[in-house]
C-alpha cells in the first residue's frame, strides 16, 4: 500500500499544475487578441478601398436608370403616337376645328377638334406626370394641353390666319399672323374661361426648327420654362408622309426638377454627393438642396466653375486637366481625389442617348464615411479583446485552482481507482447528431437536362437549315429548267413556219414572230400601234376585198371565246390561211392567238410537210414534258422520247399501233383512260393542267406527281382526228410546295402563341409599331402568395411543374371567357378583357375568371398538398395596347389603368379579389360585392375599393 506525499511536495505539485494550466490558455488569448486587432485594422482598410467604388458604381447605375426611365416615357409616347400619325390614323393636318374657334370668350368642347387634339387631351389625363404635350403642322396650326401646379389642364390653341400670307420677310422679322389663346379645361374637356392671348407662330419656335433639321426625334438644349421658372427640355418628333413632305411635329416639355429631387432623396454613404453636368460644364442637378436652390434661383445657367461648391469646382478642374477632350472619357470611369486631407472616391458615368443627351453623372463617396464606422468597430473589438484577456486570466486562475484540487486527489487515489469496478458510467454528454447537408445533385441533373435540350435544339436547327438549303437548291434547279424551257419555247415560237401573233383583250400585240412581220411587211410603228382597228385597216390595204376582210375580222374579235379559221386573198396573188383561238389562263380568256400560213403553192407546202414533221419530232423530243398522241380509235400514233422512257419502251416508234390494253396490265383501268379520252375528243374541249399522282412509283418507291394536259387534235377542216397528251413531272415542285405549306403552318401557330390573332394579322400587313387606344378595358393581376418561400423548399423541376400547372389552368380560363392573356412575371399573372377586339362584357368576363381562379387554386391546394394562396386585383379604365420594337414581339398594355390594377392586387388580401369603384359600377348588377372602404394606395392616395365575393345580385345595390 503506497503512502500519500509530504505537504511541501504536495504544494509544489499544485503550483506547477496551476502554472501548466494558466500559461498556455493566457498565451492563446493574447495571440488571438493581437491577431484580431491587426486583422480588423487591415480588413477595414481593404473593405473601404473595395466598398467605396462599388457604392459609387451602384449609385451611378441607379441615377442612370432613373434618368433614362424619366426621359424614356416622353419618347415612348411620341413614338407611339408618331406611328399613328405616320400611317394616317392621327391626322396632324386638321388640328383646328372645321368651324374655326373664335379667339374671344366662346366656349367649346375638346370633341369639336380633330383626333390629334382629343388624343393629346386623353394622353394628358392618363399620364399624370406629363407637363405639356402639343402638336403643330406646316400651316401654322398649334394645339396643346398643359398641366400646371394645381393639377388643372389648360388648352393652347393657335390657328393661322389663312388670308395672311407667311412670306420670307415675315419669318425673318418673326411677325406672327396668328394668335395663341389659352383656355382652362374642366374634367369633361370643356373650356371654363380664357386665360391669356398672345402672338404665337409655332413654325418659328426652336423645337419646331430643330425637329425639321434633325428629321427625327430629338431633345432640345436645356432652357428655363417661362411658366414654371424651372429648367427643362423639349422632345420633338417630326412626322413625314410617304411623299417626303412634313405633316407636322409632336412635342413634349419635360421639367428637370424631378431629377434634382431624386438626387436629394438618395442616401449616398454618410456625406456622399451626386452631380449631373452637361458637356459645357453647366450644372443640371445636384444632391445638395442648397446647390439645387442656387440652380433654380440663378437666372442664367449655373456653371460648375462658378458654383459655391468647392468640391464640385475641384472635381471639374481635375476633369478638365485629365480629359481636355470629353470624347476620350470612358463610359464608366473611377478616380480618386485628395480634398481637405481626405480621399474622395469619384465615380464618373457618361450618359449618352441617340436623341441628343450627353451628360456626366458624378458620384462622390468620401473615404471617411466608411472609415468612421469601421474605426469604431475596430476600437470596440480591441477593447473587448482586452477585457476578454483580463477575464480569461482571472477565470483561468480560479479554474486552474478548481481543477488542480480534484486532479491532485485523483493522483492520490489513482491506486485506489485501479481496484475500483470499471462498470461506472462516465459518459454524461448527449450524443451528437450530425447535420445532414443538402444534396445539390438536382442542380447537376437540371444543368445536364438543359444541356441535352440545347444539344437537341442545335441538331434540329441544323437539320432545318440543311432542309432549307436543299429546298433552295431544288428551287434554283427548277427555275433554271423553267428558264431553259421558256428559251426553248421562244426559239420554237420563232422557228414556226407560220406567222404567229398574240394579242390581249384590248387588242394590243403581246407577242409575234418574224414570219408574221415579213408576211405582211409590217413596220415597227404598226406593231406597237395599240388600236387594233387601225392595224386591221393597214392589213386590209393588202387584201383584194377590203370590206369583206374588215367584216370577218371584226366578227372574230366580237366573239373572244370562239376559234376561227378563214382564208385571206391578197392583192399580190398570195393566199393566206388564217386561224385564231382564245388564249386562256386556267379558265379565263386573256387574249387571242392568230396564226397565218401562206398556202399559195400547195405543192411547195406538201413537199415541206415531211421536213416540218421531222423538225417537229426534234422539237417534241427536246421538250422536257412527256408527249403522246392517239387517233380517233385511241390507237397510239406517236410519242416523244421522254414518254417512251417513262412507259419503258425501247423507242418512240415502238408505241405506234399499240393501245392502252397493250401498255396497262389492268384492263379496267385501261377502259377508264379510253373512256376519258373519248369524252375529250367528242366535246372538243381540252383538259389542261390536271395534277394527279402516277399509279406506279419510281424505282425507289416514291410517288410521282404529274401535271397532265389532254387536247383534242383538230385538222384544218375543224374535224377531230385524235388526242394529244402532255405530262410534266412536277414531283419536286409538289414536295417543295408541301414543305413550304408545312413551314407556313408552323410559323402561323408559333405567331398565334405569342400575339393575339388580330394583332398578328395586322403585323403581316403593316410594318412598324402597333399602338391602339382603348377607352374601357378591364385589367386583372393575380399573384401566388408565399411562392418565394415555397420555391426554397422545392426542387427546381418540381417548382416549374407546379407553376406550369397553375398557369395552364389560368390559360384555359382565358380561352373559356374570351379574354387576352398579356404576360406572366415570375409567379404573377396578368390578363385583360376588351382587347384587342373591344367588347361590352369585358368586366363581367374578368370577374367570372377571377372567381374561377380562386376556386382553381383551392382545388390545386387540396390536390398537391401545397399551401397555395392567391391574391387578385381588378381595375377598369383606358389603356394603350400594342406591339413595339423590332425583335421578340410581345403584346403589352400601358397607362394608369395597368398601374392601378397592379396596386389593387398588391393591396389585396390572401384569397380575396379586390376591385376599384370603376369596376364595381360595371359588376354591381350581376355579382355580390362587399365594400371594403377607402384604403391608401401608393401614388394615388385614398381610393374606395370593394371585395368581389360571388356571382349574383349585390347586397349593396
Amino acid at each position: 500500500m503506497s503512502l500519500p506525499p509530504s505537504p511541501p511536495l504536495q504544494r509544489d505539485r499544485q503550483l506547477s499544475l496551476k502554472i501548466l494550466l494558466i500559461v498556455p490558455f493566457v498565451t492563446q488569448v493574447i495571440a488571438a487578441v493581437g491577431i484580431t486587432g491587426w486583422l480588423s485594422i487591415q480588413n477595414g482598410r481593404e473593405a473601404t478601398q473595395e466598398l467605396a467604388p462599388k457604392i459609387g458604381q451602384e449609385v451611378s447605375n441607379a441615377i442612370e436608370t432613373h434618368v433614362r426611365g424619366y426621359f424614356g416615357i416622353p419618347l415612348k409616347i411620341l413614338q407611339t403616337h408618331g406611328v399613328s400619325a405616320q400611317v394616317g390614323i392621327l391626322d396632324l393636318s386638321k388640328l383646328a376645328p372645321e368651324a374655326s374657334v373664335s379667339l374671344g370668350n366662346q366656349e367649346f368642347d375638346i370633341q369639336d377638334f380633330g383626333n390629334a387634339a382629343r388624343l393629346i387631351w386623353q394622353q394628358m389625363q392618363q399620364a399624370q406626370n406629363l407637363y405639356f404635350f402639343y402638336a403643330a403642322n406646316p400651316k401654322g396650326d398649334f394645339v396643346g394641353v398643359e398641366r400646371r401646379a394645381d393639377g388643372n389642364l389648360f388648352f393652347h390653341l393657335s390657328v393661322l390666319d389663312r388670308f395672311t400670307p407667311l412670306s420670307l420677310e415675315t419669318l425673318a422679322n418673326k411677325i406672327s399672323p396668328s394668335q395663341k389663346v389659352i383656355y382652362e379645361l374642366n374634367r369633361e374637356g370643356r373650356s371654363n374661361q380664357k386665360i391669356a392671348t398672345n402672338d404665337y407662330d409655332s413654325r418659328l419656335r426652336p423645337w419646331y426648327q430643330t425637329a425639321m433639321q434633325k428629321r427625327r426625334v430629338t431633345w432640345s438644349p436645356i432652357y428655363r420654362f417661362v411658366a414654371l421658372q424651372v429648367l427643362g427640355v423639349t422632345a420633338s418628333l417630326p412626322i413625314y408622309g410617304n411623299d417626303g413632305q412634313l405633316r407636322g411635329v409632336l412635342a413634349i416639355d419635360l421639367p428637370l426638377t424631378q431629377i434634382g429631387e431624386f438626387l436629394t432623396s438618395l442616401k449616398i454613404a454618410k456625406t456622399g454627393q451626386a452631380f449631373i453636368l452637361e458637356r459645357s460644364g453647366t450644372i443640371v442637378a445636384a444632391s445638395t438642396p442648397m446647390l439645387n436652390a442656387q440652380i433654380l434661383n440663378t437666372p442664367q445657367r449655373l456653371e460648375a466653375s462658378q458654383s459655391h461648391h468647392p468640391l464640385l469646382q475641384n472635381i471639374f478642374v481635375t476633369l478638365q486637366q485629365r480629359y481636355p477632350q470629353w470624347q476620350n472619357l470612358a463610359a464608366h470611369q473611377q478616380i480618386q481625389l485628395q480634398w481637405q486631407g481626405e480621399t474622395q472616391y469619384i465615380q464618373i458615368t457618361r450618359l449618352q442617348t441617340d436623341e441628343g443627351l450627353d451628360w456626366l453623372l458624378i458620384v462622390v463617396v468620401p473615404e471617411q464615411d466608411l472609415r468612421d464606422r469601421i474605426d469604431i468597430n475596430t476600437r470596440n473589438t480591441i477593447v473587448l479583446c482586452i477585457l476578454a484577456l483580463v477575464c480569461a486570466s482571472v477565470t483561468g486562475f480560479y479554474t486552474s485552482k478548481w481543477i488542480a484540487k480534484p486532479v491532485e486527489k485523483l493522483i492520490e487515489a489513482s491506486h485506489m481507482l485501479a481496484n475500483l469496478s470499471a462498470s461506472a458510467d462516465l459518459a454524461t454528454g448527449r450524443p451528437y447528431r450530425p447535420i445532414e447537408t443538402a444534396n445539390v445533385r438536382e442542380l447537376s441533373i437540371l444543368a445536364e437536362s438543359f444541356n441535352q435540350m440545347a444539344q437537341q435544339l442545335q441538331i434540329s436547327f441544323q437539320a432545318l437549315a440543311q432542309s432549307k438549303d436543299e429546298l433552295e437548291i431544288r428551287v434554283e434547279q427548277r427555275t433554271a429548267e423553267l428558264a431553259e424551257f421558256l428559251s426553248l419555247q421562244k426559239a420554237t415560237f420563232e422557228a414556226i413556219a407560220d406567222g404567229v401573233v398574240a394579242v390581249n383583250q384590248a387588242g394590243k400585240i403581246t407577242s409575234y414572230n418574224q414570219r408574221f412581220v415579213d408576211m405582211f411587211a409590217l413596220s415597227p410603228e404598226i406593231l406597237v400601234q395599240p388600236d387594233c382597228l387601225l392595224r386591221l385597216e393597214f392589213l386590209s390595204t393588202q387584201m383584194i376585198s377590203h370590206e369583206q376582210f374588215m367584216t370577218r375580222s371584226q366578227g372574230i374579235i366580237s366573239h373572244p371565246d370562239q376559234e376561227s379559221y378563214d382564208l385571206l386573198e391578197l392583192a399580190d396573188g398570195r393566199v393566206i390561211e388564217r386561224y385564231s383561238c382564245p388564249q386562256k389562263l386556267d379558265a379565263q380568256i386573256i387574249g387571242r392567238v392568230w396564226s397565218f400560213q401562206d398556202i399559195t403553192a400547195r405543192i411547195q407546202a406538201e413537199q415541206g410537210l415531211e421536213e416540218q414533221k421531222t423538225y417537229l419530232r426534234l422539237i417534241i423530243d427536246s421538250i422536257p414534258q412527256q408527249i403522246f398522241w392517239k387517233d380517233t380509235n385511241l390507237v397510239f400514233r406517236g410519242c416523244n422520247k421522254n414518254w417512251a422512257a417513262s412507259a419503258q419502251l425501247e423507242s418512240p416508234e415502238s408505241v405506234i399501233g399499240k393501245t392502252d390494253y397493250d401498255l396497262i396490265k389492268d384492263a379496267h383501268l385501261a377502259d377508264i383512260f379510253r373512256h376519258h379520252d373519248l369524252q375529250i375528243m367528242s366535246s372538243n374541249q381540252p383538259e389542261l393542267h390536271v395534277i394527279q399522282r402516277k399509279l406506279n412509283p419510281d424505282r425507289s418507291g416514291h410517288s410521282i406527281w404529274l401535271d397532265a394536259s389532254k387536247l383534242p387534235i383538230i385538222d384544218g377542216e375543224g374535224k377531230t382526228i385524235g388526242i394529244l397528251g402532255v405530262l410534266d413531272d412536277i414531283t419536286e415542285r409538289k414536295l417543295a410546295e408541301e414543305a413550304l405549306q408545312a413551314e407556313q403552318e408552323k410559323s402561323e401557330r408559333l405567331l398565334l402563341n405569342i400575339l393575339p390573332k388580330a394583332i398578328a394579322d395586322r403585323l403581316k400587313q403593316v410594318d412598324g409599331i402597333i399602338a391602339d387606344s382603348y377607352e374601357s378595358v378591364t385589367v386583372l393581376f393575380a399573384d401566388i402568395v408565399g411562392f418565394t418561400n415555397m420555391s426554397s423548399e422545392m426542387a427546381p423541376q418540381e417548382l416549374v411543374d407546379l407553376l406550369n400547372s397553375i398557369f395552364s389552368n389560368f390559360d384555359t380560363l382565358c380561352e373559356t371567357y374570351g379574354l387576352e392573356k398579356i404576360k406572366t412575371i415570375g409567379d404573377a399573372y396578368m390578363v385583360a378583357g376588351g382587347i384587342p377586339v373591344p367588347t361590352d362584357n369585358h368586366a363581367v368576363a374578368i370577374a367570372l375568371m377571377a372567381l374561377d381562379m380562386v376556386q382553381k387554386v383551392q382545388e390545386l391546394r387540396e390536390l398537391t398538398g401545397r399551401k397555395l394562396q392567391i391574391r387578385v386585383g381588378i381595375h377598369t379604365g383606358a389603356v394603350i395596347a400594342g406591339v413595339i420594337g423590332t425583335q421578340k414581339f410581345i403584346y403589352d398594355l400601358w397607362g394608369d389603368t395597368v398601374n392601378i390594377a397592379s396596386r389593387m392586387e398588391s393591396h389585396s388580401e390572401v384569397g380575396k379579389i379586390q376591385v376599384t369603384a370603376a369596376t364595381y359600377e360595371l359588376l354591381k348588377q350581376q355579382f355580390v360585392l362587399e365594400e371594403r372602404g377607402a384604403i391608401e394606395v401608393k401614388g394615388k392616395g385614398q381610393m374606395r375599393t370593394y371585395w368581389l365575393v360571388a356571382k349574383g345580385c349585390s347586397k349593396n345595390h
